[in-house]
């Protein structure tokens, strides 16, 4: 068998990554020396054919840039990749102050992978609310699940706020069309509804940060918060109904409960990043589980940091998948260094059962001040993806560059149970206050990173970008020499037929 692809594949994953990259061992890459003095595996040798395989069980979990994305009517300042969310071969990125409906009125994109050509993300459908107004600021959270997606106008109503539901192949085949306006029952100015949304399967969560329910009477606006659920044949097939409204056991003035909200099944995951029980502005985070009996929702915990801080505003950022959440502070000192960031994996099992406990405390290998890591974080099954919008990579002698960075973790990786780092992701074409990171996602096999502020060289705002990045396992990558087929990036050979 002809192993020149093969190992010249394995060479290309190890360039793009970068030297020295490491992987589920924590060790630098190292080429296996082929016997002749060249470091790189033979074209015809059989040791180039086991070095390729050695390396590919390791390669195939590494994460390549795939794509960058943009609008295909991108105007300066859209901002887009504020937000962005990803699901199976479907993403979504939002662009807040695109300008379609008026002054930052917000529009989303949705992006699907053409699976007739390896890793072409095309842009498939741009959307903007039915209603959109100036300054509505639509695109500033979005979500995706399957064949639906969830968009947040926060400013939507004098800041009432607003989130809105699109089906696949509504109105069309291929198409992504309006099903439903969502606004809170109990909607009230300056609310801040949609701030954040999420949505799994059938059920959608919305933040709703500046909510007042948990004030004093007599103190409207005081920031306490809350979340709002619902699902999607409530009240009648496809019509998205209210379930309940979610507040805290302690709500109190300031909190900002719904800030950042997450959901995966029966468990939600909603931040308060001005909780300040452990520290003045160290923010807190809760665990909320729908019984599947009655569908009620109830409190089932509530997270602190382990070592949480003065204003370290954990809670930034929140992610949920099965019985795992990853919860951002992105302002916490690192070691006396201010503003460095750190994120933190708590488990429903760990160190009991139904305890939610903190099992992982994840900070930057090459963490520094004002990284801001943890800005953004999401988690799909046993893949974490954190940014941090600030890093410096682009220019490193200045410490406003800004230019950003993402770390990709993997349960499992570097010890059993053990959440380690794959390895840091940037752009391809990282530049100067690019702010790469703001906005994060993960599914299974691919992520998508936002960068909201890309900038040209004399630092003129560019419309944004979006990053896709994907494994070499799920680019599902077949090489045939003639009808030999190589073996796949698992290391087993293609099926008969394939």
């Amino acid at each position: 068998m002809k192993t020149a692809t093969l190992a010249l594949l394995v060479l290309a994953v190890i360039a793009q990554i970068g030297a020295p990259a490491t992987y589920a061992s924590g060790q630098p890459w190292t080429l296996p020396d082929s016997g002749s003095g060249d470091p790189s595996p033979s074209r015809e040798s059989s040791a180039g054919l086991a070095a390729g395989a050695a390396l590919l069980p390791a390669a195939a979990n590494l994460y390549l840039e795939a794509r960058k994305l943009e609008a295909s009517d991108g105007a300066v300042s859209d901002q887009f990749g504020y937000a962005v969310g990803i699901s199976g071969d479907t993403a979504i990125v939002g662009a807040l102050a695109d300008d379609d409906g008026g002054s930052a009125s917000g529009s989303a994109y949705i992006f699907e992978r053409d699976l007739g050509e390896l890793d072409s993300w095309t842009e498939a459908a741009k959307l903007t609310a039915s209603d959109g107004a100036a300054n509505d600021q639509f695109g500033i959270s979005v979500g995706i699940s399957g064949d639906y997606a969830v968009v947040g106008a926060f400013y939507d109503n004098t800041g009432k706020g607003a989130a809105y539901v699109y089906a696949r192949d509504q109105w069309g085949a291929g198409n992504w069309g309006q099903v439903k306006k969502l606004v809170a029952s109990d909607a009230a100015l300056n609310d801040r509804f949609g701030k954040a949304v999420a949505i799994s399967g059938d059920t959608i969560i919305v933040g709703a940060q500046l909510e007042d329910d948990g004030c004093p009477s007599g103190s409207p606006q005081c920031a306490a918060g809350s979340a709002y659920i619902f699902q999607r044949d409530q009240g009648g097939k496809d019509s998205w109904g209210e379930v309940t409204k979610i507040l805290p056991n302690d709500p109190s003035p300031g909190k900002t409960f719904g800030n950042a909200v997450a959901i995966s099944g029966d468990y939600a995951a909603i931040s308060a990043i001005g909780d300040s029980v452990k520290a003045v502005g160290a923010g807190a985070a809760y665990i909320f589980r729908r019984d599947p009996a009655s569908g009620n929702w109830a409190q089932a915990k509530k997270l602190y940091a382990g070592d949480a801080g003065f204003k370290d505003k954990f809670g930034k950022s929140i992610g949920v998948s099965g019985n795992t959440v990853v919860v951002g502070a992105f302002s916490a000192d690192i070691g006396g260094v201010n503003f460095v960031g750190a994120a933190y994996v708590f488990e429903r099992d760990f160190p009991q059962d139904d305890s939610w406990g903190q099992s992982k405390k994840l900070t930057a290998s090459d963490g520094s001040f004002n990284d801001q890591y943890a800005i953004s974080a999401a988690i799909n099954n046993d893949a974490i993806i954190i940014g941090a919008f600030a890093a410096d990579d682009a220019c490193p002698r200045d410490l406003f560059c800004d230019s950003g960075k993402a770390y990709l973790y993997g349960r499992n990786t570097g010890g059993a149970g053990n959440w380690g780092e794959i390895h840091p992701v940037v752009a391809g074409d990282t530049a100067y206050q690019e702010f790469f990171g703001i906005s994060v996602a993960v599914t299974t096999g691919a992520a998508i990173v936002g960068a909201h502020h890309r900038q040209n060289a004399p630092k003129v705002k560019l419309p944004g970008a979006a990053y896709v990045f994907t494994t070499l396992r799920t680019k599902s990558l077949q090489f045939f020499k003639g009808d030999e087929p190589v073996p796949d990036v698992d290391g087993t050979e293609p099926p008969e037929g394939s």
